[in-house]
C-alpha cells in the first residue's frame, strides 16, 4: 500500500494514527496494485460465468489467493460453526 503514495515502507512506522487510518479507508474505496488487478479480472470472470451457469456465483470464488490461506478459511473454526448453525427462516 504505501509505495503506490510515495511512502517507503519504513516510512510508514513514523505516520500518525490518523494519517494511516486514512490511507487505509482511501485504499479501500479505491484499491490499487496487484489487488486491484486480481480484483478486476475476477469481475470479468464472474461475468462470464454467469452467462454461461445459472446459480450462485461469488467473487471470493474467482480471486487469486495463496493455497494456505484458502485452506485456513476452510477450516477456521468460526466460520464452520456459524454455517452450522445458519438456517433459512421460512416464512408463513
Amino acid at each position: 500500500m504505501s509505495l503506490a503514495v510515495g511512502i517507503l515502507p519504513s516510512e510508514v512506522a513514523e505516520l500518525g494514527a490518523s494519517d494511516y487510518d486514512l490511507l487505509r479507508r482511501y485504499w479501500y474505496e479505491e484499491p490499487w496494485g496487484a489487488y486491484r488487478d486480481n480484483l478486476h479480472t475476477a469481475i470479468v470472470a464472474r461475468e462470464i460465468r454467469r452467462t454461461a451457469y445459472k446459480g450462485d456465483h461469488k467473487l471470493a470464488d474467482f480471486l487469486l489467493q495463496r493455497p494456505e490461506r484458502r485452506e485456513a478459511e476452510q477450516r477456521s473454526g468460526v466460520f464452520n460453526m456459524f454455517r452450522a448453525l445458519a438456517h433459512k427462516v421460512k416464512r408463513k
